[in-house]
């Protein structure tokens, strides 16, 4: 996954299509949301996680729906 990543990101930068002054606040912000919650998700146990994952994936496909009105 790492790899694939990073020849899409090269090819989209070598393309045009990355917009500095969004894509370094962006990477930076989740780089520290990424570091300080993965010491809070192993506080939580499997089943949490999984409810959590649910809901998210149950609004994410509710909003797609309701977008593709």
């Amino acid at each position: 996954i790492i790899l694939t990543a990073l020849v899409a990101s090269f090819k989209n930068v070598s393309n045009g299509f990355v917009d500095w002054k969004i894509a370094i606040p962006t990477a930076l912000s989740a780089a520290l949301v990424a570091w300080f919650a993965a010491d809070g998700l192993r506080a939580l146990s499997n089943l949490a996680l999984t409810r959590i994952f649910a809901v998210v994936m149950v609004t994410l496909g509710l909003r797609m729906l309701w977008v593709a009105r």
